[in-house]
C-alpha cells in the first residue's frame, strides 16, 4: 500500500508526533565529521612554543606536537604522517648516528621533526615541489637550523652534492619506478658510524589497516629479501630497517613497473621494456650543477606550459607521482610544448627526463625574443642506439656537453649551454616533426628543470 506523504505529514501534526519525527529523521542520518576548526590563537601559541626552543636539535618532541599535528586524518596540518609513525621517524633518527638524507619534505613537516631530534648533525633535504608552511619556514630560518640544514628544490632523480649518511628517510615519489630509483641512487651513500648500523625510515611501506602504497612496500621487501636490509620495527605505514650491505646499482636501476607500462603500451624494440643502449655522451665531460631551477614547479598541463598541437593527456598515477603524457593531436604536423623565459646570461643546464612512446625522435629547441632559432637539437633514442644532431644558428648558444642515461623507466638527458649573447627573452621547448607514427606516439616527462650559473 502506497503512503500518501501529505497525508502522513497530516496525521504527525494531528497527534502532536512532529518532535519525535524530527528526531527518527536526525537519528536516521549518515553521519559526517563536524567542520575542522583550528583554535583562533594557534599561531600565536604556536610561535610562542617555537620561541622557547633554545637549540632545536635538541628539542622536546612535546613542544612540537601541538603545532605540526592535530588528531584528524582530514586535517595533516604540517606533518603529512600519523603522530605513531612521526614518533618513529623521532626515535629512529636519535638512535643513528652522522648526516642524515630526507627525500620528499612537502610542507616540512618530516624536516622539523628530523631536525627536532639531531642535535647538531647535517641534514640534506629534497623535495620537487615543496609547500613549506609558514611555521616551518620560521624554523628553516633559525641560525642554529640554518647552518646544518641544505634545501634541495628538485626531483631526487638529479644529482645532489655528494655526501655519505648515517640516517635516510625516503618519502618521494610513490611509484614503483621512483622509489627503487631512491635506493639505487642512495642506498650505497649509507653507511655505519661507531658500531651503529645506517638506518632508514620508509614511509607508505608498511601494510596496516590506515594506509600503504603496494609498489613502496614491493620495493623495501625486495632490499629486505636481498639481505641488504634488515627490519628494525613499523609504526602504521612507516617502516625502519638497519642497513646490513650495499646492493648492486645497475640492477636497482633496470627495475621498472613493467605492468604499468604494459598498460600504456610502452615498450622498446621486440616488446622490451628497458633499451638495450643505456647511456651516451657528446664530449665525456663531467657533469655540472647549479641546483636553482628557474623554471619552478609548476607542471607541464598549467599556463606556463604553451602548446601547438599537443596535449597532456591524463595518467592515472597519484599525486606523489610526477609523470605527466605528452601527445601529438596532427600526425601531420609539427608539435611542440614551451615556454618562455625572462634572460638568459650566463651558462646553464637544461634536464629532462622522459620515456618515449612509440616515439624514437624528438627535438629540444631554442628561440629569441623575435622568434628566430638559437639552436636545435635533434635527439634519437632508438633500442640499439642513441644519437643526436645538433643544429646551431649564428653560434649564438654553444653546446658544452649532452648526456643522456636511462635510469628506472626514463631517460634522463643533460645539456649543458653557454649563451654567447645576453637574451632578453628566451623561448625553451620541446618538438615533435612531422611523422606517419601511431595515434597515440608521444612521450612521458617525469620532471623538467633548467639550473642558471648564477
Amino acid at each position: 500500500m502506497k503512503i500518501d506523504a501529505k497525508k502522513l505529514k497530516n496525521i504527525i501534526k494531528l497527534f502532536g508526533l512532529t518532535k519525535l519525527a524530527l528526531s527518527i529523521i536526525e537519528f536516521l542520518k549518515p553521519y559526517t565529521n563536524p567542520p575542522i576548526k583550528k583554535d583562533e590563537d594557534m599561531n600565536e601559541k604556536s610561535l610562542k612554543l617555537l620561541n622557547g626552543i633554545k637549540h632545536f636539535g635538541t628539542a622536546d618532541f612535546a613542544s612540537i606536537c601541538p603545532w605540526i599535528f592535530t588528531s584528524s586524518v582530514q586535517n595533516h596540518h604540517i606533518v603529512h604522517e600519523r603522530i605513531d609513525e612521526a614518533s618513529l621517524l623521532w626515535m629512529m633518527s636519535k638512535k643513528s648516528i652522522g648526516n642524515i638524507l630526507e627525500i620528499g619534505r612537502a610542507a616540512g613537516g618530516s624536516t622539523i621533526v628530523i631536525l627536532g631530534s639531531s642535535k647538531e648533525r647535517e641534514i640534506t633535504s629534497i623535495d620537487r615541489d615543496p609547500r613549506s608552511l609558514t611555521i616551518a619556514k620560521k624554523v628553516f630560518e633559525r641560525e642554529d637550523v640554518k647552518k646544518r640544514l641544505k634545501l634541495y628544490n628538485q626531483s631526487s632523480r638529479k644529482d645532489i652534492l655528494n655526501n655519505k649518511y648515517g640516517f635516510m628517510f625516503v618519502d618521494g615519489d610513490h611509484s614503483y619506478d621512483g622509489i627503487c630509483h631512491d635506493i639505487a641512487k642512495f642506498w650505497n651513500s649509507l653507511e655505519d658510524h661507531e658500531d651503529e648500523n645506517a638506518i632508514a625510515v620508509f614511509h607508505d611501506a608498511q601494510e596496516n589497516p590506515h594506509a600503504f602504497v603496494p609498489t613502496v612496500k614491493k620495493a623495501v621487501d625486495e632490499l629486505m629479501e636481498e639481505k641488504a636490509a634488515e627490519k628494525i620495527t613499523s609504526w602504521g605505514a612507516q617502516l625502519a630497517v638497519k642497513k646490513i650491505n650495499n646492493i648492486d646499482q645497475k640492477k636497482w636501476h633496470e627495475k621498472i613497473d613493467k605492468l604499468f607500462w604494459k598498460k600504456y603500451n610502452s615498450y622498446f624494440d621486440n616488446n622490451n621494456f628497458n633499451p638495450q643502449k643505456k647511456s651516451f655522451s657528446l664530449y665525456y665531460k663531467e657533469k655540472v650543477n647549479y641546483f636553482n631551477n628557474i623554471l619552478g614547479y609548476s607542471n607541464l598541463d598549467e599556463n606556463e606550459w604553451l602548446k601547438d598541437n599537443m596535449i597532456v593527456e591524463k595518467v592515472e598515477v597519484t599525486a606523489d607521482n610526477p609523470i605527466r603524457f605528452l601527445k601529438k593531436t596532427k600526425q601531420d604536423s609539427v608539435s611542440k610544448i614551451y615556454r618562455l623565459l625572462n634572460n638568459i646570461n650566463s651558462k646553464f643546464t637544461f634536464e629532462i627526463f622522459l620515456r618515449p612512446r612509440e616515439l624514437d625522435n624528438f627535438q629540444i629547441f631554442f628561440k629569441d625574443k623575435n622568434d628566430q632559432d638559437l639552436l636545435e637539437i635533434d635527439i634519437f633514442l632508438e633500442n640499439r642506439n642513441i644519437d643526436i644532431k645538433p643544429k646551431s644558428f649564428k653560434e649564438r648558444l654553444k653546446i658544452l656537453d649532452v648526456k643522456i642515461d636511462y635510469l628506472n623507466a626514463f631517460y634522463h638527458c643533460y645539456f649543458y649551454l653557454d649563451p654567447l649573447d645576453n637574451f632578453e627573452n628566451i623561448k625553451l621547448g620541446l618538438s615533435l616533426k612531422k611523422n606517419s607514427e601511431s595515434e597515440t606516439s608521444g612521450f612521458f616527462i617525469n620532471c623538467i628543470s633548467l639550473d642558471t650559473e648564477i
